[in-house]
């Protein structure tokens, strides 16, 4: 019963979050803010191909003025790991200013993320960018939180689907931290 609760779940969060999925950047609606939510950095601050990605892809999203601000969420729970700041770093290189950076270093979960979004940086419409396999759970939270969010994926290569497993029991999740309405680790 737990894993059949668990793929209606994820399969009901795929079909309400699809219509705000936009593959036709042209009728993807403006927003206050484009969301690179965090992955994986390697040790020497290197971006993941999956958050080089989801960079890349919000910088093609800020150049078509999809939003006048980048919000880089992301984990930064210990002196010894960050991903915000090489995304940052990352950004500059590319050439977005960086007055139309804004940095969470508190974004330990897609909850998390949007969560402060809304409540510290008091975004109302968000543009999401993250992979296929993550954007709906996004797109969910983000609406259940009250955010006007629309999602554009990520996927510039193949990343061998290691991550749908994960992200039905991360959906479950999810699910239980807006029934709860959960607090953030840090507002």
């Amino acid at each position: 019963l737990a894993v059949a609760f668990a793929l209606s779940l994820n399969v009901h969060v795929r079909l309400v979050t699809d219509k705000y999925i936009i593959s036709d950047l042209n009728k993807l609606p403006k927003s206050d803010a484009i969301l690179v939510l965090g992955a994986s950095v390697y040790g020497d601050g290197t971006l993941t191909p999956v958050l080089k990605d989801r960079v890349d892809t919000a910088v093609e999203l800020f150049e078509a003025k999809n939003a006048p601000i980048i919000l880089v969420s992301g984990d930064n729970s210990t002196r010894s790991y960050n991903e915000v700041v090489p995304v940052q770093k990352y950004l500059l290189e590319k050439n977005i200013p960086a007055e139309n950076i804004i940095l969470d270093y508190a974004g330990f979960s897609t909850y998390d993320s949007m969560y402060r979004a809304r409540d510290v940086f008091k975004i109302k419409k968000v543009t999401v960018v993250t992979q296929n396999f993550h954007l709906p759970r996004a797109i969910w939270v983000a609406r259940q939180l009250g955010l006007d969010a629309n999602g554009v994926v990520a996927d510039k290569r193949d990343y061998y689907g290691r991550n749908n497993v994960r992200e039905i029991f991360a959906v479950v999740k999810a699910f239980i931290d807006v029934g709860i309405k959960a607090n953030p680790k840090f507002l």
